[in-house]
């Protein structure tokens, strides 16, 4: 293996403060196809070692590209010619489904802009326990940084003030008795 020549970025952080590698596009479902069936009449060690990846990352594209966001942008791109300006609205229900999504999105130098919402500030119910709704809530924060780090995209938060505020506030306490 040859060193990887992703460097990290002295102002890409996530929601703790550690450095974040950028994001890579991954490769199109038909290479990935292409490369499994380049393997498939190989029978030496190093076939056999790759082909459960090859297989694996091949299901897990059929599964996201069947799901109706997906579904829209695959659609979107593939009947718009030149560069686009996509908007997705959604919540962060579906972590890998959406960098998927943006991912399609954004390629052949469209731009993608991602209102979303915090689900834990809709969930009915999602406020009962304050301190496990901060947590909740800073995880969506690290996944929002992380999606707006990709290139061409921009991740707005979205969410209700009054929520968001008694989510904020139970965090402020918490590091206060700490």
């Amino acid at each position: 293996p040859s060193p990887d020549e992703t460097t990290t970025s002295p102002t890409a952080r996530n929601a703790t403060g550690r450095p974040v590698a950028p994001r890579r596009d991954r490769p199109a479902p038909a290479a990935v196809r292409r490369s499994l069936a380049d393997l498939e009449g190989a029978d030496d060690p190093f076939a056999r070692t790759l082909r459960p990846f090859y297989t694996d990352r091949q299901v897990y594209r059929e599964r996201i590209a069947e799901t109706p966001l997906y579904g829209a942008v695959q659609r979107t791109v593939t009947n718009t010619k030149g560069s686009t300006w996509t908007v997705i609205c959604t919540d962060d229900s579906r972590p890998a489904e959406l960098r998927e999504t943006v991912s399609l999105a954004r390629r052949d130098g469209s731009t993608v802009t991602v209102l979303l919402a915090p689900a834990v500030l809709y969930e009915p119910g999602g406020l009962a326990d304050l301190e496990r709704a901060y947590d909740r809530y800073l995880a969506f924060e690290e996944f929002r940084r992380d999606l707006g780090m990709i290139d061409d995209v921009t991740a707005l938060e979205v969410g209700p003030a009054d929520r968001l505020s008694a989510v904020l506030e139970a965090g402020r306490s918490r590091g206060e008795r700490a």
